[in-house]
């Protein structure tokens, strides 16, 4: 599953607008995802899957880390 695909559809669903991907950032793990939370001031995305929460760095493209039995 890639972030990217999922902000995209978030923005154009929201907006109304065309938007295109730009980057995509491969975080693995099987099955759909939960709830997108962004926190601006420290770049960060968190995705809440079943048990776990992945945490993407926005200012380098990355998966940084988990946050697991949540």
């Amino acid at each position: 599953m890639f972030v990217g695909l999922v902000l995209l559809a978030l923005l154009q669903a929201a907006h109304g607008q065309n938007y295109k991907l730009l980057k995509s950032i491969p975080i693995g793990g099987e099955g759909g995802w939960d709830i997108l939370t962004v926190d601006s001031p420290a770049r960060r995305l968190y995705l809440s899957h079943a048990t776990k929460i992945v945490v993407v760095d926005l200012a380098k493209n990355a998966v940084v880390g988990e946050i697991t039995d949540t």
